[in-house]
């Protein structure tokens, strides 16, 4: 899944000419805390309420400083890259632009919640299995034939680890 694919159109992003108040009550009524500043096709940045909150309310946003200048990703990026974007920012939204960096859209913590939701088998029946083993010992395919051995299917799997140690925790979600 490309981020062009996850675009949010219920949002729109804000003008220079906007005032920071404006901003907020943008972000309060699509309960965001981020939203871009685009000049026609060209992304500015990316203001936070706590960019506005540090500012005139009644002055253009185009005259704050940004805290967060300029992050994106490309619409050609894998939803893991999105994803670890927005969580290494902690944002709220994600701009998508294309290979000449112009504005495309937005994606929303909310509309990448729902994708996940709907994609990866979580509204799904079955049961949950959390293996812990070994980085050295994890292969995929042998667990799949142990599970498949049983007459089991694996509709979905993760893995999770904690970098201070050798051991991974693998998420296998089964009918």
């Amino acid at each position: 899944m490309k981020a062009l694919n996850l675009i949010s159109h219920t949002v729109t992003p804000l003008k220079t000419s906007q005032s920071g108040q404006e901003a907020l009550d943008i972000m309060s009524d699509q309960y965001v805390q981020h939203l871009p500043i685009v000049n026609n096709e060209q992304l500015l940045g990316v203001i936070s309420d706590e960019d506005v909150l540090e500012h005139d309310l009644s002055e253009p946003i185009g005259s704050y400083l940004l805290s967060l200048q300029r992050p994106f990703v490309k619409e050609t990026d894998h939803i893991f890259d999105l994803m670890a974007q927005i969580a290494r920012l902690g944002l709220t939204i994600i701009p998508v632009v294309d290979q000449e960096e112009n504005y495309l859209g937005m994606i929303t913590q909310h509309s990448l919640l729902e994708y996940f939701s709907g994609s990866f088998s979580f509204a799904e029946p079955g049961s949950i299995i959390v293996l812990e083993m070994s980085k050295r010992d994890y292969a995929l395919s042998e667990i799949a034939r142990v599970v498949d051995s049983e007459g089991v299917t694996i509709i979905s799997s993760f893995i999770s680890s904690d970098d201070s140690t050798d051991q991974i925790l693998v998420h296998l979600k089964i009918n």
